[in-house]
């Protein structure tokens, strides 16, 4: 999948559920795709 961004909400609930590789799986992605300011 391309061309999207993450909310900030659901990566939120996505960490506090140890699960972000879940959603990476889930996005068919290596890498999730994370603004700067986000991620910061």
């Amino acid at each position: 999948m391309k061309g999207f961004l993450i909310d900030t909400n659901i990566l939120s609930i996505f960490a506090k559920a140890d699960g972000l590789s879940v959603l990476c799986r889930l996005l068919g992605c290596e890498e999730l795709p994370i603004t700067p300011s986000v991620l910061d």
